[in-house]
C-alpha cells in the first residue's frame, strides 16, 4: 500500500514539472522572449558573467553587483561546470527552478495537510495546490525572465518543506536541509531573511510541545552552525561593503530602509526611488495578490474559506506556519514607502496551499468540483497569456530602441538612458550609460567639449515622478544651461541630442 501511494507521489512529482517546463518553454518559444527585459535582468546576466571571469582566474570578486552574492555563485559555477554560455546558463537556472516549484509546493501541501484530509484527499489536495502553481501567471514570468526569484522561492519552499517534515520525525539531517536551504535562499534574495521569524515559531511550538526539548536543542543549534558557514561568502561582502539596498547618501532613503508603520494607511510616498502615486494604500494593496489575475485570482475564494477552516479545526502546527509565512511578509511589505506585487511572491505558495484546502473542503459533486477547477485554471492561464502579450510589447521597444540607436545613431556618441541602459549596452555594443548614476559634471564636461552627446529618456516620467530629487535636479539643470533637440520618440522615450 505504502508503494502505490509513493509510485503515485512521485509520478504527479514528475507530472507536474514536466507541466510546468513545457508551459514555460511554449511560452519562450512562441513569443520569441530571450529572458532579458528591463534593468534588472541585464545587470544579473551581466554581473554573472564578470562574477564568473573573476572565479576564473581564481580572484574573489568586488562588489560590482547591486543584489547579494548567492545567485552569481550559482550562475557562475553551475555555467562552469555545463560549460554553457552564461545567457544560456541564467535562463536555464530560471526555467528549471521554477518548473521544479509546483513539485515541491505538491509535496509541501502532502505534509502540510496530512491532518485534515484521508489518504486520498491529501493528494487530491495537494494536487490542487500544484496545478494553481503551474498555472500562476506570475510564477510562469519569474520562470522565463533572468532573474533570482525563481531560484529564490523554490530554495525557501524545499526549506519549508523541510521543517515541516522535522516537525514529524526530528531527524537532525532534517533540520539541516530546512536551514541550509534557507540560508542559500537568503544569499539569493535577502527578503527571505523575513522567514527566519517563521521557523524560530515552528522551533519554539516544537520546543514547548515535546519531551524531547533537549534533542531539538542540539539539532537546532548544529542547523544554525552549519547555516552560518553556508552563509560565509555574503558575510564577507556584508562586512566589506555593506548591504546596498540600505547603501544611500542624504536626501530620502531607499524603498527597502524606509519602514514605517504609518506607510500602510499611505498611498503616496517619497523616497530614494522618486515620487510615487498609488491608487491603494498599501494595507490594501499587499493583500491584492489574493484576487490578483496573475496570482491565485479565481481561487481566492477558496482560499478565504481554507483560511477560515484551518483557523476552526485548531490544528496548530500547519495554522502557524501558514498564517505566520504570510504574515511577516505583509507587515513588513506594507510598511515601505513602494507598491510592487512582485515582492508578495515570497509568501504566494503558502496562499496556494490554504486555496487548495478551502478548496478540497467545498462540497460540490466531484464531477462540478472538477469543472470548476479546470475554469479556474483555465482563467489563470489567461490571464498569464493576456499579460505576457503586452509584456512582451514592452520588450518589442526595447528592441526598436535599440535597433534606432544601432542603426541611426553616430558609433562615437556619449549615450546617457535611464532604466533601459542594460539593454542598449546588450544590443548596440555602444559606449551607453545609466543616466542615473553619472555624476552631472561628467556629462556637463562632455557637452561642452563638443562630443555629440545624446539622451534617451521617458522624460515626461521622470519631470514628475523625480521632481525636486537627485535625478529630477539634474534633469533640470541640464535643461536649464543646454539646448536639446529631439530626435525621435519610440514608446514612452524621448531622443535627444544635447548642445552648448
Amino acid at each position: 500500500m505504502k508503494f502505490k501511494v509513493y509510485l503515485k507521489n512521485s509520478l504527479w512529482f514528475y507530472i507536474l514539472f514536466f507541466l510546468s517546463l513545457f508551459i514555460r518553454v511554449l511560452f519562450l518559444v512562441i513569443s520569441g522572449f530571450d529572458g532579458l527585459y528591463g534593468q534588472d535582468a541585464y545587470e544579473y546576466l551581466e554581473c554573472s558573467e564578470r562574477f564568473k571571469n573573476e572565479l576564473a582566474e581564481l580572484k574573489i570578486p568586488e562588489k560590482f553587483f547591486y543584489w547579494p552574492s548567492g545567485y552569481f555563485i550559482v550562475s557562475s559555477l553551475t555555467s562552469i561546470i555545463t560549460f554553457q554560455a552564461m545567457h544560456v546558463t541564467t535562463l536555464g537556472i530560471s526555467l528549471i527552478s521554477g518548473s521544479l516549484l509546483a513539485p515541491f509546493v505538491y509535496r509541501l501541501s502532502e505534509h502540510l495537510i496530512r491532518n485534515y484530509f484521508a489518504e486520498y484527499g491529501i493528494q487530491k489536495a495537494a494536487v490542487y495546490a500544484g496545478l494553481i502553481t503551474v498555472f500562476s501567471g506570475v510564477l510562469i514570468k519569474s520562470s522565463v525572465v533572468i532573474m533570482s526569484d525563481a531560484l529564490a522561492l523554490t530554495l525557501l519552499v524545499r526549506s519549508v518543506y523541510y521543517l515541516v517534515k522535522y516537525s514529524r520525525k526530528f531527524s537532525l539531517a532534517t533540520l539541516l536541509f530546512s536551514v541550509i536551504l534557507l540560508s542559500i535562499s537568503i544569499m539569493i534574495r535577502y527578503a527571505n531573511l523575513l522567514f527566519l521569524p517563521v521557523i524560530f515559531v515552528i522551533l519554539g511550538y516544537l520546543f514547548i510541545t515535546n519531551d524531547n526539548n533537549k534533542i531539538i536543542l542540539k539539532h537546532v543549534l548544529i542547523s544554525f552552525i552549519a547555516g552560518t558557514v553556508i552563509f560565509i561568502p555574503e558575510l564577507y561582502y556584508i562586512s566589506k561593503y555593506g548591504i546596498s539596498y540600505f547603501g544611500y547618501q542624504g536626501g530620502p532613503p531607499t524603498w527597502a530602509s524606509g519602514w514605517n508603520l504609518l506607510n500602510f494607511f499611505r498611498n503616496e510616498f517619497v523616497s530614494y526611488d522618486g515620487i510615487r502615486h498609488y491608487k491603494l494604500i498599501n494595507a490594501i494593496y499587499y493583500l491584492t495578490p489574493v484576487f490578483h489575475p496573475l496570482y491565485i485570482f479565481a481561487f481566492g475564494i477558496t482560499f478565504i474559506y481554507g483560511l477560515w477552516k484551518i483557523l476552526r479545526l485548531k490544528k496548530i502546527l500547519s495554522t502557524l506556519l501558514l498564517v505566520s509565512w504570510i504574515a511577516v511578509y505583509y507587515l513588513y511589505l506594507g510598511g515601505v514607502p513602494f507598491q510592487s506585487l512582485r515582492y508578495t511572491m515570497s509568501f504566494l505558495p503558502a496562499l496556494i496551499v490554504l486555496s487548495s484546502i478551502g478548496f478540497s473542503f467545498m462540497r460540490l459533486k466531484p464531477l462540478i468540483k472538477g469543472l470548476v477547477f479546470v475554469f479556474g485554471v483555465i482563467l489563470l492561464l489567461g490571464a498569464a497569456i493576456n499579460h505576457f502579450i503586452r509584456f512582451n510589447s514592452d520588450k518589442k521597444t526595447e528592441l526598436e530602441i535599440s535597433s534606432y540607436v544601432r542603426n541611426e545613431l553616430p558609433e562615437n556618441s556619449n549615450i546617457y538612458s535611464f532604466e533601459i541602459t542594460g539593454a542598449l549596452k546588450y544590443y548596440t555594443n555602444r559606449n551607453v550609460k545609466e543616466f542615473a548614476t553619472t555624476d552631472i559634471s561628467e556629462i556637463e564636461n562632455k557637452i561642452r567639449s563638443g562630443e555629440k552627446t545624446l539622451f534617451l529618456l521617458p522624460i515626461d516620467e521622470m519631470r514628475i515622478e523625480y521632481r525636486g530629487m537627485d535625478i529630477g535636479n539634474k534633469l533640470e539643470l541640464l535643461e536649464r544651461n543646454f539646448s536639446f533637440g529631439i530626435l525621435n520618440r519610440i514608446g514612452n522615450y524621448t531622443i535627444l541630442e544635447a548642445s552648448r
